[in-house]
């Protein structure tokens, strides 16, 4: 018995090693690549006119976190605002375009009810004067990443709707409010947007998959996933996380928290047919559909990482 009990552990043991020597290793801890919540001597320039809308930068240091807009969160990365005055319309001076959309960095109550500086973002009009955005007039913060170096993309940041969101997006039959929308140069996006639906009187999540980024393809969707069960947070402050892997192949993944939540978990491929990297990340934004203007928002607390921190929301 003595033998047998003493090959048994001999056996567990080499058992045991041969299992260490052929564990899988934790994945490397993330990086922080961008964090800012707007406090410091951080500043809009004025926005530089073209045909039919304005290019406007953002500089300076984060005093609490040292990192310096624009975010450069990969190699020959930048950042910028883009604000379009509709996809006709030809604005001529700056004061023209701020009776369209106009940003501006506001101290307001934090998520603590405390003062804190926070990016605020409106569209007042659309083409020639409507108050319901049908022609594509936005206020956009773009990265602009380059071509090579890039990775897994996990961002953070807090977001607070206008309060009257509801109404202003269930006034027509249907309505879109885009939150975050990454493209490609011309053969995928990934979008998520809120959605107003006047016949049930609610909003609701949309996240989808497709062609849509300005490549002159057929528009095709490749997959869309819909989320009536965690509510919108209007007049109020709500976490928005994102995290995207791009791969042709299972281990793609587009995964969207709220507030902690987890909202969609998409595993799967998500290239496009010409595999083309991302050229626009556009992780936040205010732009609309058929919403009833003026629309606006606030931003604050921006976390960009090359991987799930450590305080991420379940993953």
């Amino acid at each position: 018995m003595a033998l047998l009990s003493l090959a048994r552990i001999g056996l567990a043991f080499v058992l045991g090693a041969a299992a260490a020597s052929h564990a899988v290793a934790d994945p490397p801890a993330a990086k922080l690549l961008f964090k800012s919540g707007f406090e410091g001597e951080i500043a809009l320039g004025s926005p530089v006119m073209y045909g039919n809308g304005a290019w406007q930068e953002i500089a300076g240091t984060d005093r609490e976190t040292g990192f310096t807009w624009p975010p450069k969160i990969w190699r020959g990365a930048t950042g910028r605002f883009q604000l379009i005055a509709g996809e006709r319309e030809i604005v001529k001076s700056p004061a023209a375009l701020r009776e369209y959309m106009y940003n501006e960095i506001q101290t307001v109550a934090g998520r603590d009810g405390k003062p804190t500086r926070a990016l605020y973002s409106a569209v007042l009009k659309s083409v020639r004067g409507a108050r319901r955005n049908t022609d594509a007039t936005q206020n956009v913060f773009h990265l602009l990443p380059s071509p090579g170096e890039q990775g897994d993309l996990y961002a953070s940041y807090w977001l607070k709707l206008q309060p009257d969101l509801l109404e202003r997006m269930t006034a027509a039959k249907w309505a879109g409010r885009v939150i975050t929308d990454w493209k490609t140069g011309g053969d995928y996006r990934v979008i998520l947007s809120v959605f107003g639906d006047r016949a049930g009187k609610r909003l609701y999540w949309n996240l989808r998959g497709d062609n849509v980024a300005n490549g002159g393809l057929p528009p095709q969707i490749f997959w869309e996933l819909t989320n009536t069960s965690v509510p919108v947070p209007v007049g109020e402050w709500f976490r928005v996380e994102v995290f995207v892997r791009r791969s042709g192949d299972a281990d793609g993944r587009v995964w969207v928290a709220i507030d902690g939540r987890t909202l969609f978990d998409r595993r799967g491929p998500n290239l496009g047919v010409d595999k083309l990297p991302w050229n626009r990340v556009m992780v936040f934004l205010n732009y609309s559909t058929h919403q009833e203007l003026p629309a606006y928002q606030w931003v604050d607390d921006i976390e960009l990482w090359d991987g799930f921190p450590r305080h991420a929301s379940a993953h």
